[in-house]
């Protein structure tokens, strides 16, 4: 094994450890920072789609129809956040306007996600 293929999987052995003692340590580590929006979606899309079953209530300036509705753009949105941008972009791609309208209702409507 030559000193640079040695080098190589010494530091990939390194940054392993480093990553495992900070899930141990602090229960989460520096690598879900790096796509931090779809590991954030991939958390919160199925703790909505359990909420949207169970909320029992919704808030003032809304209905019920129109809670859900809201409900099911957010969730929309994050799911298209997990998806390749490239898969989203285009003719076939995602309704984009939904995903933004749902983006911005997660950030606006966030305090209200409490049944």
């Amino acid at each position: 094994m030559s000193k640079r293929m040695w080098y190589h999987k010494a530091r990939l052995v390194v940054r392993a450890t480093r990553l495992l003692w900070q899930r141990i340590t602090r229960g989460w580590s520096d690598k879900e920072t790096w796509a931090l929006d779809g590991y954030i979606a991939r958390f919160a899309v199925p703790r909505l789609k359990r909420f949207r079953e169970l909320t029992i209530t919704h808030p003032q300036k809304f209905s019920d129809e129109e809670w859900d509705a809201l409900l099911g753009d957010m969730i929309y949105a994050l799911e298209v956040s997990i998806i390749e941008l490239d898969d989203v972009v285009g003719p076939n791609g995602a309704d984009w306007d939904r995903v933004e309208r749902g983006l911005r209702a997660f950030g606006e409507e966030f305090r209200n996600l409490w049944w």
